[in-house]
């Protein structure tokens, strides 16, 4: 009744018990309970594995590895994306082909989350598509380790980018320093 209620008044209905569980233990650190939450991504429902994977990505716990990988291989939409994030913040390496595949996706904010992904789990495979769009080139923060210049130097810009990437960091590093 309650949740007919607050619809009715237009307010959201309350999460599921176990989603507000899953979020709250995520926010309080809880990292023994990260193999429980980890069971959510076997869920049937986007939104449930979708918050789990968000939890798992907040507490960087190795823990339902095959699932996070299969979930950007095959999962719904909503999924693919918080499934990169969390791969990324655990340093899941195994996940690196799933999400080159993800490069090719039709959609605009999926390659770029995918890039960003990739960057972050130190794959360069992810730095074209950022250079080349200009989007979050923050995160090629990670990259201006002097090991990494002659690969970047070796990218093709398109005229979006305008100059060589190392110019380009040069640029963003006196803008944020």
């Amino acid at each position: 009744r309650r949740a007919r209620r607050q619809a009715q008044a237009g307010a959201a209905p309350p999460a599921p018990p176990r989603l507000a569980a899953a979020r709250a233990l995520s926010v309080l650190g809880a990292v023994e309970w990260a193999p429980k939450i980890a069971l959510l991504l076997s869920a049937g429902d986007a939104l449930t594995q979708s918050i789990a994977l968000s939890a798992l990505r907040v507490l960087r716990v190795r823990t339902g590895e095959s699932r996070i990988v299969e979930l950007i291989e095959r999962g719904h939409a909503l999924v693919v994306a918080p499934a990169m994030e969390a791969a990324a913040a655990i340093g899941l390496r195994e996940a690196i082909p799933a999400i080159r595949t993800r490069l090719r996706h039709p959609d605009r904010r999926t390659r770029a989350r995918a890039a960003v992904a990739l960057v972050d789990l130190g794959d360069d495979a992810g730095v074209p598509p950022i250079l080349e769009t200009g989007e979050h080139l923050d995160s090629l923060n990670a990259l201006r380790c002097p090991a990494t210049w002659g690969k970047l130097d070796s990218i093709p810009l398109r005229a979006a980018a305008r100059g060589t990437p190392r110019r380009l960091l040069d640029m963003i590093a006196s803008e944020s320093g």
